[in-house]
């Protein structure tokens, strides 16, 4: 039997000072999760989930397999992104004894989702400046800017000093927010210079982008414009956890007395969490109910959740005339404060088109300054650099293709420093004397795929929806008790067929009785086998294809 993730860090880790694996987020944007180990202590980084692909046919998400892991005694959240913080409940039914470290802002998300699956679990709530004890380590809190409150950057360093390890996956330079400081990068230098090895784990998400990343307050002069225009219904679409953009659309709601209205339940889930943490000033005076807003009011502002084009989001019913109080009209402005996730592009396209069609009209940021990454670019991942100095670099939190761009970016501006190459369940281990060595893994176990209520489902049956969609189906049930020929009892259901093969039901019963009567001394299990396979040949005769076909004999 082949050994579980912690069984093969084991084997090797009394021989270690530090054991580091990812066990998602390096070669797919989502499910990022980091262990740090140590011969006595192991320690979770993030928890998060990884959305699925539309060839996966409407499941939830994907998560790591926890079972694979034999004990996790801490969980440190980094922030409340859904990529950092959706497998938590999972990861606690697998250990329940787990103590859970979060920012405030985070925990309030958490406890909301276990309220939601009716289980509590205690959250320690860090702030800046928190040490947390980890073994002969202490991680240090570091607040980083990101396009969520309460994010933070983790520094790990070992008592003597020996070794410093700064883990900031998801980031940005906003010297010019409102609302939180810009990291502080004298702390930084100041933790991390005095160690003779110093490893640096930095997001890769947006290192092709050669300019400073803007501020969200850069976008305060185009969001006062387009909201200040009269007798026009303004829709803007934005991540719901933006909170700070939702901030400053406020305070553009008040300069231009306007009403401010939401829809979609993520944004009024991270509304309701940054009105618990009084992190939004000014909302209570413009707020307007959803279900008491008329759609002839032209006085409004609707923030629609679903910016990248989600089959169920607000967004999506709003444009495409499912909504039960708007619809597009030509007096209306689609503002699309995103960016499209890698894969959404074509779904986004096809609603901006929709909104086009109506008459209306549509700002994106390829239109005017209406979006801010929340990742740094390449020039300011050269700051981090110059602030940590590091001997040792490992990109994180991307695609392969990003991972292997901020490896050369790395190598090409640090030639005297080592980059190191990883992707998920790969084992990095650095041992007393400080040497760094790779345990590569051939064939990473695949991720539990869930569906419905937080139910896992097997890939055989992700298969057979495949088939199922894509080719239809056809169920029969046969019955005759007598055994003569004209007591077959018939009963069919054709699913996502041609009219042409349902018209033709009579004959494909036909081949069915005659079929059965072929083997009627054969045993049931082959019987129906023969049937089925008779029935596909007889329908891809005239469709060309073959359907998913389930025979049932009684």
């Amino acid at each position: 039997m082949p050994k579980s993730i912690t069984q093969r860090m084991t084997t090797k880790i009394n021989k270690t000072t530090l054991s580091i694996q990812p066990i998602g987020g390096l070669g797919q944007i989502g499910s990022n999760s980091t262990i740090f180990s140590t011969p006595n202590h192991r320690v979770m980084v993030d928890c998060g989930i990884l959305f699925p692909q539309d060839d996966l046919f409407d499941l939830n998400y994907l998560i790591p397999d926890y079972s694979l892991l034999d004990e996790v005694s801490d969980l440190i959240i980094t922030h409340g992104h859904e990529d950092h913080i959706g497998a938590v409940f999972h990861l606690l039914q697998a250990f329940p004894k787990i103590r859970v470290w979060a920012p405030g802002f985070a925990s309030v998300l958490i406890r909301e989702k276990l309220a939601y699956r009716n289980l509590t679990h205690p959250i320690t709530i860090y702030k800046h400046n928190t040490i947390i004890p980890f073994d002969n380590f202490e991680i240090h809190t570091i607040p980083v800017n990101h396009s969520i409150p309460d994010s933070y950057g983790l520094i790990i360093k070992d008592t003597q000093n020996q070794l410093s390890l700064f883990f900031i996956s998801d980031f940005k330079y906003d010297t010019k927010s409102k609302f939180e400081p810009a990291i502080n990068l004298e702390r930084v230098s100041s933790l991390m210079s005095p160690a003779a090895k110093r490893l640096l784990m930095a997001d890769s998400t947006n290192i092709s982008s050669q300019e400073a990343s803007l501020s969200e307050s850069d976008l305060i002069p185009e969001f006062t414009r387009i909201v200040s225009q009269k007798d026009k219904r303004i829709f803007i679409t934005l991540f719901s956890s933006n909170v700070q953009r939702v901030q400053n659309i406020i305070h553009c709601c008040q300069q231009a007395g306007r009403r401010l209205v939401l829809a979609g339940r993520s944004l009024k889930r991270y509304v309701d969490a940054a009105y618990e943490r009084d992190l939004l000033e000014g909302f209570d005076g413009i707020y307007q109910d959803y279900d008491n807003t008329k759609a002839s009011d032209t006085n409004i502002v609707v923030l629609v959740a679903g910016c990248q084009g989600d089959f169920r989001s607000a967004l999506r019913r709003i444009v495409t005339g499912g909504d039960k109080i708007f619809k597009p009209s030509p007096h209306d402005v689609f503002l699309f404060s995103s960016k499209a996730i890698p894969g959404n592009e074509k779904r986004i396209s096809m609603l901006i088109n929709q909104i086009y069609q109506a008459g209306a009209e549509v700002i994106t940021e390829m239109d005017a300054t209406v979006h801010a990454s929340g990742h740094p670019s390449n020039q300011d991942l050269l700051s981090l650099y110059q602030a940590v100095m590091p001997t040792d670099f490992i990109p994180i939190h991307g695609e392969v293709r990003h991972l292997h761009l901020h490896h050369r970016f790395f190598i090409q501006h640090c030639p005297e420093s080592t980059s190191h190459l990883i992707y998920n369940f790969d084992q990095i281990e650095i041992d007393q004397q400080l040497n760094i060595t790779i345990d590569r893994e051939p064939a990473p176990p695949q991720p539990i795929l869930i569906h419905g209520k937080d139910l896992p489902i097997e890939r055989t049956m992700v298969n057979q929806r495949r088939k199922i969609a894509t080719n239809g189906a056809i169920f029969i049930s046969l019955a005759n008790h007598q055994g003569a020929v004209n007591s077959w009892k018939i009963k069919s259901d054709l699913i996502g067929l041609p009219q042409e093969i349902h018209d033709k039901i009579e004959s494909i019963e036909r081949v069915i009785i005659r079929v059965a009567q072929e083997e009627k001394n054969k045993d049931a299990d082959k019987k129906a086998e023969t049937i089925r396979i008779a029935v596909r040949k007889f329908v891809a005769n005239i469709t060309g294809y073959k359907p998913q076909t389930f025979i049932h004999l009684t």
